[in-house]
């Protein structure tokens, strides 16, 4: 594990360990411990990178080095998500605000989900956040039994008698 702090940490009875927490590079791991336990090496970027450059196996330096940048892909496409997510709900926000939600809003909101790589997942998580369902927003407003009921009767109101 790489972090910022060099340590060890000794695994716990029920076969888990934690590498410290807190840093940008920490990871946490979920490790079976054997009869005489196990334990976890947390390394420095500086130390890490001259254990590889002492390994004397290209193959085994090529497999460390692939591990790395692996792990550093994943941070980094968590982390570009997260900001993702965040952005969108603050878009969403200003959309449902603007009660009803215009379909040039919702078809905005669409693209930056394609372009940014959120699913129906994060979409949905997003709504709930802000107190809304995935039907008031495909309807354009948080209406509401009360809200639907005015606007069935306004409709009526508004077509006459073809409507019967």
């Amino acid at each position: 594990v790489l972090g910022d702090d060099v340590g060890t940490a000794e695994a716990a009875a029920d076969g888990e360990a934690a590498a410290p927490r807190g840093t940008s590079s920490s990871t946490r791991l979920r490790a079976q411990a054997g009869e005489r336990g196990a334990r976890v090496l947390v390394w420095t970027a500086r130390a890490f990178r001259a254990a590889v450059d002492a390994e004397k196996d290209p193959k085994v330096q090529a497999q460390l080095v692939m591990y790395v940048n692996q792990q550093l892909l994943r941070k980094l496409h968590l982390r570009d998500h997260g900001v993702a997510k965040k952005e969108y709900q603050a878009l969403l926000r200003a959309a449902l605000n603007a009660s009803p939600v215009s379909a040039n809003d919702r078809a905005a909101l669409h693209a930056f989900r394609a372009a940014h790589g959120l699913t129906e997942g994060d979409h949905d998580a997003c709504l709930d956040a802000l107190g809304w369902s995935r039907a008031d927003f495909e309807i354009g407003a948080r209406l509401g039994v009360e809200g639907t009921t005015n606007a069935l009767r306004a409709l009526v109101a508004r077509v006459g008698p073809r409507v019967r």
